[in-house]
């Protein structure tokens, strides 16, 4: 920041715009494996901890996305294995069409509803 915004103590949306354009550069720099792990490292660690109590994963991703603007997230199906009677389907998360941000899989294209995170 500049020397008068210094002076002046920075606001949570300055702060939260310069994080966003931080990730957003080390992403197209350098990836999302090594975005991810850096987000890990700097991030995770101050995560409140009733993040870790969510009971539906998708709905509060959902509503934790929408909530900032107009970003989209999608579902795809991405892999099925098994046989017809005992199919096993992957799933990946995206926001706005191209960032993945986790996978999930379980017996039907609806048990995606309890989609986790999953950490590379």
């Amino acid at each position: 920041m500049g020397k008068g915004e210094t002076q002046k103590g920075a606001n949570d949306s300055m702060i939260s715009d310069a994080f966003e354009a931080f990730i957003g550069a080390t992403y197209l720099d350098l990836g999302f494996y090594e975005t991810q792990k850096l987000f890990n490292q700097i991030m995770v660690p101050y995560l409140n901890e009733a993040w870790l109590d969510i009971k539906d994963y998708k709905s509060t991703l959902q509503e934790y996305v929408q909530s900032g603007g107009r970003r989209n997230i999608s579902y795809q199906i991405v892999n099925e294995t098994g046989p017809s009677h005992n199919r096993k389907f992957q799933a990946v998360v995206k926001l706005d069409n191209h960032i993945m941000l986790g996978t999930g899989h379980g017996k039907t294209k609806k048990k995606q509803n309890k989609m986790q995170q999953k950490q590379h």
